[in-house]
């Protein structure tokens, strides 16, 4: 069995089309080594309060030493329907010529119904071409079977010890008729650098300790 995330078929792509991914960045992932950064930390925090949205007796949202302005999670809130958070679903696209099962994994933030939503955080000003461009939502309409995804993305800053909302921009992306081809070809071109990199066995060796 081949277990191939939505964030590893995403880093693929990246791989493929942007200089600044390296192949050590995208072998890293696939051998399971993870690097976090005071990024990954602030975002981790973030959605952390978004699941569970409790204040301090300051009146602030805080999460492993980050501290939000309540504006900052409440906004977000605002824009979710009832629904649930952190939702993992599985989808088989067939089996390889060695007879592995390719398995699609997807976790998605949030989900109301058939509306599936993605929170992102960034420093940076929101760059929608940023996000249309991801084979993640693809990904993710594939293997929910949804028509819909929203991005959320929170733009944040450090003010002192503070952590601010400078913008929030939400946006909407609709399935389209040829994304089931579209993910399936780039699943297929990543189980090919896995053959040709010997590193199909890394992905293996997740599904058995899946299965265990």
């Amino acid at each position: 069995m081949l277990r191939i995330s939505a964030t590893l078929l995403q880093e693929f792509a990246l791989y493929l089309n942007e200089d600044w991914f390296t192949e050590a960045m995208l072998q890293d992932t696939i051998k399971g080594v993870f690097k976090s950064t005071p990024e990954i930390q602030l975002g981790r925090a973030y959605h952390k309060l978004l699941e569970r949205p409790q204040k301090n007796l300051e009146g602030l949202y805080e999460y492993n030493g980050f501290r939000f302005e309540p504006k900052a999670i409440d906004s977000l809130l605002e824009r979710l329907e009832p629904g649930v958070f952190e939702v993992k679903l599985e989808k088989s696209l067939g089996f390889t010529r060695e007879g592995d099962d390719v398995i699609l994994v997807a976790k998605v933030d949030h989900i109301a119904g058939l509306h599936i939503s993605e929170v992102k955080t960034t420093t940076d000003p929101f760059d929608a071409e940023k996000y249309l461009g991801s084979f993640q939502w693809k990904t993710y309409c594939l293997v929910f079977e949804a028509e819909l995804l929203t991005y959320h993305v929170a733009v944040l800053e450090r003010v002192d010890d503070l952590i601010k909302l400078r913008d929030l921009a939400s946006m909407n992306i609709f399935s389209y008729p040829g994304l089931e081809s579209d993910v399936h070809a780039l699943v297929r071109e990543l189980i090919r650098y896995l053959r040709s990199t010997k590193l199909d066995e890394f992905l293996r060796r997740n599904a058995k300790a899946v299965v265990a």
